[in-house]
This record gives C-alpha cells, sequence and structure tokens, in this order.
C-alpha cells in the first residue's frame, strides 16, 4: 500500500513573490550533499540570490512554525529544489501548493508529478536551473503561469482529504487482516 503525501492547501496558500532570490529548504544541506545537491546548490547560488532555511549551522536556521515557513513560501520568487536521491521532497510539494514557483532537478519522482514548462523549470543542467531562476526573477507573468500550475498540479495529486481516506482504508484495511 502506497499513501501519497497530503498537503493542506487551507494553510500553504497565497504565493505573493515580490522577494528577488530564491528559497531553500533543507536541513544539514552541505553535509548531505549526496542526498540534497549542495554541490548544485551553490553552483546556482554564484549567480543566482538564494536563502536558505533549515538547520545548516553557520549559514542557516529551521523556520520557528509553520506559519513562518509558509510565509517564506509565499514572498520568495521562486523556490529551488537541488536534491538528487529524495523521492520526492515534501518542502518542493509544499512551494508548489503555496503557488511559488519550482525550479527543481530532475531526480527520483519529481519528473513524474512535475512537467517543464507547464508547473515547473525542471532540468539536470545546472545552467537551465540558472538560466530559468533568472527568469522568474525578471518575468512575474511567467512566474505566477508556473506558480499557479504547480498548485493545480498539487491540489490534483496530493490533496490532504484523499490522503486521509487513503490512510483510513489502509487502516480499515489492516484491521480486517
Amino acid at each position: 500500500i502506497v499513501v501519497p503525501h497530503g498537503i493542506d492547501d487551507s494553510v500553504f496558500k497565497d504565493y505573493t513573490g515580490g522577494e528577488a532570490a530564491g528559497l531553500v529548504v533543507c536541513n544539514l544541506i552541505v553535509s548531505r550533499d549526496v542526498f540534497c545537491g549542495w554541490s548544485i546548490c551553490s553552483k546556482i547560488m554564484e549567480q543566482i540570490p538564494v536563502k536558505i532555511v533549515g538547520n545548516n549551522p553557520g549559514m542557516s536556521k529551521s523556520a520557528s512554525s509553520i506559519e513562518e515557513l509558509v510565509s517564506f513560501y509565499q514572498k520568495c520568487a521562486f523556490f529551488l529544489n537541488t536534491s538528487t536521491l529524495s523521492p520526492v521532497p515534501l518542502s518542493l510539494l509544499e512551494a508548489a501548493c503555496v503557488g511559488c514557483p519550482i525550479v527543481t532537478t530532475a531526480n527520483q519522482q519529481v519528473p513524474y508529478i512535475f512537467k517543464d514548462g507547464y508547473d515547473a523549470i525542471m532540468s539536470n543542467d545546472v545552467d537551465k536551473l540558472i538560466s530559468g531562476s533568472q527568469k522568474l526573477l525578471n518575468d512575474r507573468d511567467y512566474a505566477l503561469y508556473l506558480g499557479n500550475n504547480a498548485r493545480k498540479t498539487i491540489l490534483e495529486r496530493f490533496n490532504i482529504q484523499t490522503f486521509i481516506q487513503n490512510w483510513q482504508k489502509t487502516f480499515e484495511r489492516i484491521l480486517q487482516e
């Protein structure tokens, strides 16, 4: 039994943008480079302003609350996911649910969820991730297009009510066996 993530769209909503930087949400990104893609992220950060949120000693701290985390998703120009081995980063789904445009590597399950140019900028080519990030910083209409489509994708595929129903069915099935 596989129960996909569920994202609460009553909490993760209301993208506004306005901050001229991307956002990365990740803990221990440097020491978990093989999973989180710090080497990719750091190359992008050489050319694009990016804010990091998460437990990263000497670099960043975690959000103090869900409300603060949502406010980061709401305000940043785009969300940057550089993961290489995480099947589906929850932070990526949360950002997309807010309606934040996403720039992401095309690894694991991500290409099965998002479509490059429709609801994400997606590539394993660092130069394309950089040029896509720059486009989102400069083209608000395109950013809103990607973000709105990303939110639609999340509402269709990771609806919180479906998530709850799937868990209820799973527990009922287990109790019957």
